[in-house]
């Protein structure tokens, strides 16, 4: 190969490589309205008020990132890392959560209306005030989580622990709670008007429950 050629070659092998260092480097500008974020390492972004409705953010790592106020609305999250995340006042209605990791996440006040949540870890996560009306929890583990004040009625829990939960002022009205470990939970003034508990663990528990009007 004549040299001239040999020089080109190397030349464009090296910006070939320079462009694809370059996109490894994911900016908030970069991620705002994609739609597949699927295996992305987001870890500790800033995606406040980002709008990702819809988006797949299957197996992201998303861990100590801001999501605040952000629109996550019947996105899909299987497998995705959001421990110690910031969801504070995240749409997050419709949303699918599998196998996800929320360890000790804050999600004050987040929209969770009618959320799929299965297999996924919320320990020691803060649901206060947060919304899971009509919402299904399987197979996960909540335990030492806050609902203080949280709605979650008409929400299915099944085969999940919420050990040392904190649910005082709760409202789950409506609510069909079965085969779980309530045991060492607060549910001082919560309300559990109209709900149905099926082979519940509620050892050590505070239950000074109410049945006020959902």
């Amino acid at each position: 190969m004549p040299i001239d050629r040999v020089i080109l070659f190397c030349i464009c092998l090296i910006f070939s490589n320079l462009g694809a260092y370059a996109s490894d480097s994911i900016t908030a500008a970069d991620v705002h309205n994609q739609t597949n974020l699927s295996h992305k390492i987001l870890t500790g972004i800033n995606l406040s008020c980002a709008h990702l409705s819809q988006s797949d953010l299957s197996n992201a790592n998303l861990a100590s990132s801001n999501l605040s106020c952000a629109l996550l609305r019947s996105s899909w999250l299987v497998g995705t890392n959001l421990s110690g995340a910031n969801l504070r006042k995240t749409d997050l209605s419709g949303a699918e959560l599998i196998r996800c990791e929320l360890t000790e996440a804050s999600l004050l006040y987040a929209d969770l209306t009618r959320a799929y949540v299965n297999k996924t870890i919320l320990k020691r996560s803060n649901l206060t005030g947060t919304s899971l009306v009509g919402a299904e929890i399987v197979d996960s583990d909540l335990s030492f989580a806050a609902f203080a004040g949280a709605d979650l009625r008409r929400c299915n829990i099944a085969n999940s622990t919420l050990l040392g939960a904190k649910l005082c002022n709760a409202n789950l009205a409506l609510a069909v709670i079965s085969n779980t470990n309530l045991s060492r939970t607060n549910l001082s003034a919560a309300n559990l008007k109209d709900a149905k508990l099926s082979k519940i663990n509620m050892s050590g528990a505070i239950s000074e429950m109410r049945t006020a009007p959902a």
